[in-house]
């Protein structure tokens, strides 16, 4: 099973994300034994002409991404998060199962 894992990226370091991602990757997997998790990490920056980064890096990733996903994974605070939600609504949209994870601690929350 194909899982697209979604998580807030804006304002945060490199080191949140990757010490958060860890702890989600192992939620996943202890829930989902079949979870393939697709690496939806963008690690290029946008060309300069691009005025909405965000924009891009959510077109860049998430349809490529979601449209390979068979079940899409949520934070619990997932209306917080704009790109979330836009994910959220596109995996309804198009039949995708959605499962919103636990909180895990304070460091799981937006700054």
């Amino acid at each position: 099973m194909k899982v697209f894992h979604s998580m807030a990226l804006n304002g945060r370091t490199p080191e949140q994300i990757e010490r958060d991602r860890t702890q989600h990757h192992q939620w996943i997997h202890e829930n989902y034994k079949d979870a393939e998790i697709l690496d939806t990490y963008i690690k290029t920056n946008p060309p300069e002409s691009v005025k909405e980064k965000p924009l891009w890096y959510f077109g860049k990733g998430v349809m490529e991404f979601l449209s390979q996903a068979d079940l899409l994974i949520v934070p619990h605070n997932w209306e917080d998060v704009r790109g979330v939600r836009c994910e959220k609504y596109i995996a309804e949209q198009y039949g995708i199962p959605v499962t919103v994870m636990p909180a895990f601690d304070e460091s799981d929350s937006l700054d």
